[in-house]
């Protein structure tokens, strides 16, 4: 019985989930409510991008979250050691994931548990 039960923690050990989504941030509201007299400058669109890698085991296991920016050290941890984050910080100028990126998540996957 307790073989058993072992067997299947570790069988919900092996399945994970991951999944990606991409955070457009410093962006105007495509939408406003405004006179229709008041005249409007057309403004090109930000391209400040963020995407962040979530994940997860069946067991219930939690992944650190991994953040993809495009800046190599942001501005906003300019006084912040960045391994002390609670994410995984990566840099890539599209701010987009690739696999590259996730095999070197994935092959250091062993210490991103958060426990």
């Amino acid at each position: 019985m307790i073989s058993g039960i072992y067997a299947m923690k570790r069988f919900l050990e092996i399945i994970i989930k991951f999944d990606e989504f991409g955070w457009i941030i410093k962006t105007l509201p495509k939408r406003s409510y405004m006179h229709a007299d008041t005249p409007v400058k057309a403004k090109k669109p930000t391209k400040a991008r963020v995407t962040v890698l979530v994940g997860c085991s069946a067991a219930g296991q939690k992944f650190k979250h991994l953040v993809i920016g495009k800046s190599p050290r942001p501005y906003c941890f300019r006084n912040i050691n960045m391994n002390d984050l609670p994410v995984i910080y990566y840099q890539q100028q599209s701010a987009r994931m690739t696999s590259e990126l996730f095999r070197l998540f994935q092959s250091g996957n062993s210490n991103h548990y958060q426990g």
